[in-house]
């Protein structure tokens, strides 16, 4: 880990990184459609979302679907929701790994909705351990894992980082306090776990910044790998401190229709989509719009405070001490 990425690269994608969002243009003619959207997880109560909308994953702003009949197929057992609230449809029953999980809809005028998916177990995620590493050239922050794969079947896995920022920031163009308080994804490296990124489905930002990180089993099927990403912590000189940034893992065992979505929706928003026609986004839902696809995720929240990197008092913050945190869902 000593080895220093070349630091022009660094700052050049840095800058990359604060400019290359992209807005897709809203069609104000497309008609609402019936939209299907589910992820039954391990261990969590099952329900999901069913409703007219213009986007295929809108779970928030849908118009409930009158006379439309909900049942779930979980395993041997024919469920119908035992409460609704919207567009939002619950169940009383808890999935297990590798349930089969299927749906069917049917409509006010005899329409059908169907899919269906295999609900996959929670990561075997041990060993979590993270801190701050300021002896390179940018302090970094690390966050260390065992990651051990269920043998004798294909599994698929979607590595993200969530960062908080809250807080009061300066705004210099108009010389003003402003408090923020948001959540959002955040770029990472992973260059030290071959095993994740060599059959990586995602594209990595100049060939080291993952936004997320979408890969299979198909380089250590039942094995423990031992896995580290690394946070870039950069310094943020509007901020006024105390100013919390906070970090955490998350960790998704994914069905193969989730897989599937997941890899279209980084292809269409890659780089080098830019120079190709957009391709169709897939779906498993048949009937309407949507995604019903089995997902099982676990949630660690890192040991990494950057603000210790900037004492009130001036003096050089102690780090790159490895302190361990505690695991969980």
């Amino acid at each position: 880990m000593r080895k220093t990425i070349q630091i022009t690269l660094f700052s050049l994608l840095m800058a990359l990184l604060a400019s290359c969002e992209k807005e897709v243009p809203y069609d104000a003619g497309f008609r609402p459609s019936p939209v299907l959207n589910a992820l039954p997880s391990d261990g969590e109560r099952l329900f999901l979302n069913f409703g007219f909308s213009r986007l295929m994953l809108d779970t928030t702003s849908a118009s409930p679907i009158a006379g439309a009949n909900v049942a779930v197929r979980l395993g041997n057992r024919l469920l119908h929701p035992d409460s609704v609230a919207r567009c939002n449809y619950f169940f009383n029953a808890t999935p297990a790994p590798h349930d089969t999980v299927s749906v069917l809809i049917t409509l006010a005028d005899g329409q059908t909705v169907t899919a269906s998916t295999t609900v996959p177990p929670r990561p075997q995620v041990d060993n979590v351990v993270s801190y701050i590493d300021t002896s390179d050239v940018f302090n970094l922050g690390i966050a260390q894992f065992d990651l051990t794969d269920e043998p004798n079947h294909r599994n698929y896995y979607y590595i993200t980082v969530m960062q908080r920022d809250s807080g009061t920031r300066r705004n210099l163009w108009r010389d003003t306090l402003e408090t923020i308080d948001t959540t959002f994804p955040t770029y990472f490296l992973c260059p030290y776990t071959p095993q994740l990124t060599g059959a990586a489905s995602t594209e990595a930002l100049g060939g080291y910044f993952y936004a997320s990180l979408l890969t299979s089993d198909s380089l250590f099927d039942g094995q423990t790998v031992p896995s580290s990403i690394l946070l870039m912590l950069l310094v943020d000189t509007t901020e006024v401190q105390p100013f919390l940034h906070q970090y955490t893992l998350q960790v998704e065992s994914i069905s193969k229709e989730r897989y599937r979505y997941l890899h279209d929706i980084a292809t269409a928003t890659s780089l080098t989509s830019a120079f190709a026609e957009p391709a169709p986004t897939y779906s498993n839902v048949k009937g309407a719009l949507g995604l019903f696809a089995g997902s099982s995720r676990r949630r660690f929240t890192l040991d990494i405070d950057p603000s210790i990197l900037q004492p009130r008092d001036g003096s050089k913050a102690a780090t790159g001490i490895p302190r361990n945190i505690a695991t969980g869902r």
